[in-house]
């Protein structure tokens, strides 16, 4: 938490400071898109920049809502207001965006079509409007559990495969193997105890058996009685 001219900042409120800017720049380029004076894709390039940012709140326990269309997941909305105004963005793209991470960073399961690895749509740059209530709209409030990750917990990328030390650890589980089994034929070529070994385990054996008949004897006197 910081505190600048006596106002205390955390996390969160630096993403809604930034949530605002980006939407300003969004509706900026929206009407430039309208009016061809930019490419699609620059708008999409803002419209992702905005939603990781709504993720950035949700990370940092920041109450949300699920818009449910339950004639079609696929325009489920996920929406968070802010001193009046509202932010919203596509369930799918939450989803594209946490994959696995989902459910650990929302709170809730995923219940959305199914997402594919295809290839991005630089053209869909819109931010879903709030629907009509009508029945098959509903809305939910969630508040999300916050969501810390570590260095050594770095999903967004795969930690590269260390071959020298597979190899090692092969190399010493061999060598661990080997020692153990030089160990027993050493003792085991000894005729004394050799033979030791294979007394005590004559032993166990008639320990074992003895008292299994025992209970055997036991249990027929219960039922009998």
């Amino acid at each position: 938490m910081q505190q600048i001219n006596n106002v205390l900042y955390e996390k969160k409120h630096r993403y809604m400071l930034m949530l605002k800017q980006i939407n300003i720049l969004y509706n900026q380029a929206n009407d430039e898109v309208l009016n061809n004076e930019i490419p699609a894709f620059k708008a999409k390039q803002i419209k992702d920049m905005y939603n990781q940012t709504l993720i950035g709140l949700i990370e940092e326990g920041v109450e949300y809502q699920y818009i449910k269309n339950s004639s079609d997941s696929s325009k489920d909305i996920i929406s968070i207001t802010i001193d009046g105004l509202n932010y919203r963005c596509k369930n799918t793209d939450i989803k594209d965006i946490l994959d696995n991470r989902y459910e650990d960073v929302m709170g809730i399961n995923y219940t959305g079509p199914k997402r594919k690895k295809a290839e991005k749509n630089e053209d869909d740059y819109k931010i879903p409007d709030i629907p009509e209530k009508t029945d098959n709209i509903d809305i939910q409030s969630f508040i999300p559990p916050k969501v810390y990750i570590s260095p050594d917990k770095d999903f967004s990328k795969k930690k590269p495969h260390n071959l020298f030390r597979t190899i090692k650890q092969v190399i010493t589980t061999i060598i661990a193997l080997a020692i153990a089994f030089f160990i027993f034929m050493y003792f085991w070529g000894n005729d004394n105890i050799r033979t030791n070994v294979q007394k005590g385990i004559s032993n166990i054996s008639s320990t074992l058996n003895t008292n299994s008949e025992e209970t055997t004897t036991s249990l027929q006197d219960i039922i009998s009685d």
